[in-house]
């Protein structure tokens, strides 16, 4: 790390990671927190709601990676700027508390200039 860059990590794995989604990888509907399960439909990254609409990214560039299969990825990865996001999914029906149905854990790095 040069030129006084530094990288900060965290990991959230609370009911905010959805404000947090929301604020820097918007849908084009609805929120996050919306979501039943995504998926990746040609190098696109697909969003469906609890109500069985689909949407997407505001921005689709965003969208980096995805692990596992097509249709029920075990890890997204996004970038916004500075900010990379690897966002950990499970299985969404096996998923009973408050939380977010499919997000099991994200993981999130910014660059910080000093």
């Amino acid at each position: 790390m040069g030129n006084n860059d530094a990288i900060n990590s965290a990991d959230f794995s609370n009911a905010a990671v959805t404000d947090f989604l929301d604020k820097q990888f918007p849908l084009r509907t609805g929120t996050h927190s919306d979501v039943r399960s995504y998926l990746v439909y040609f190098d696109h990254l697909m969003a469906i709601r609890t109500d069985g609409s689909t949407t997407s990214l505001v921005t689709p560039a965003q969208f980096q990676d995805a692990d596992g299969s097509l249709d029920g990825p075990t890890a997204i990865s996004l970038s916004s700027g500075d900010t990379q996001v690897q966002i950990h999914l499970q299985n969404c029906s096996l998923r009973s508390d408050n939380q977010h149905p499919c997000i099991d854990k994200v993981h999130v790095e910014m660059v910080l200039s000093a």
